[in-house]
């Protein structure tokens, strides 16, 4: 019969995860610094279930005590974050208990909502990939949950970008600058006032990281004169946030940040540029154009707590 303890040792949890979500990496490493050094962890909401004296089953939900800058308003919302069942221990009511336990915790810290996936902005993943997890859509909609959107990833590799030819006559007057700090309060304004919060940390982040010297991220920033229009961001081979001012869309500003991003990620090295959440519409409108096709779909999927 499983016991079901609270977690203090990453290994195992993610020794569970390396074989029930071997898409995600998840690394040692990566675990702590997502999960146990998030300030909104705590032990109830981590549970493992252990049967014969090895672990079989892990799952963690997060209820957002401290505020994130750039997250949504959350106080009724809680998040299931990751889950995963050993196969040779599936079909037996673990997983159930696993996510009763979960549940309950968030119905402890005032939540009326689960969502399956996307706490920002430590999320593995927006959902539960449709292709990859068949097994845990089923295991969650037999458990209430139902589906609310599905996101897609995409990706393109770099040596098969080509900046189209009509691209120069695009937005004319419009340059493009690469040095964030030189306008840094106006981008940071631009970012915050157009996007929220979040885009605004991510200016931030990286122009911290280049002034320590870090060359793996980078800002594209559209200027008309004086005036922030958009940018485009990147970190090694993960592409974007990418926007432009709802004003401004429609001239092929945002294609313009698109292809200068990827340029510069094919000019530091990496062979291929990646997003992890995007929608049908902007895929077709935007990110086909630059050879990005999609390589996972994800179902995100919530339930109302009674």
């Amino acid at each position: 019969m499983a016991q079901y303890v609270e977690v203090d040792d990453a290994t195992e949890p993610v020794a569970i995860l390396a074989r029930t979500m071997p898409r995600e990496a998840i690394s040692v490493n990566r675990f702590v610094r997502q999960v146990l050094l998030d300030p909104n962890f705590r032990r109830e909401g981590s549970i493992l279930a252990v049967e014969d004296g090895a672990p079989v089953a892990y799952g963690l939900a997060v209820a957002r005590q401290v505020p994130v800058e750039g997250a949504m308003p959350d106080a009724d919302r809680g998040y299931l974050s990751v889950m995963g069942v050993l196969p040779e221990a599936r079909r037996r009511g673990i997983g159930s208990a696993i996510l009763a336990r979960l549940e309950e915790f968030l119905r402890g810290q005032g939540r009326r909502t689960v969502l399956a996936g996307p706490y920002s902005p430590g999320y593995f993943q927006p959902g539960v990939d449709v292709d990859a997890y068949p097994e845990g859509l089923r295991f969650l909609a037999h458990h209430g949950y139902t589906e609310v959107y599905r996101p897609l990833a995409m990706e393109v590799p770099l040596w098969n970008v080509e900046i189209p030819d009509w691209m120069e006559s695009k937005s004319p007057g419009v340059r493009l600058s690469h040095d964030s700090v030189a306008i840094l309060p106006k981008l940071l304004a631009f970012a915050r006032d157009a996007f929220g919060p979040d885009w605004a940390r991510y200016v931030r982040d990286s122009v911290a990281r280049q002034l320590d010297g870090d060359r793996r991220t980078g800002i594209t920033t559209a200027l008309e004169g004086d005036e922030v229009l958009g940018f485009g961001h990147f970190d090694a081979e993960r592409f974007g946030p990418i926007g432009v001012a709802e004003k401004e869309r429609g001239r092929a500003i945002g294609h313009r940040l698109m292809f200068d991003v990827l340029q510069r990620q094919r000019e530091a090295g990496y062979r291929v540029s990646w997003f992890l959440w995007s929608d049908d519409r902007t895929k077709a409108r935007i990110y086909e154009q630059a050879g990005f096709r999609e390589v996972r779909r994800f179902s995100l999927m919530k339930k109302e707590l009674a």
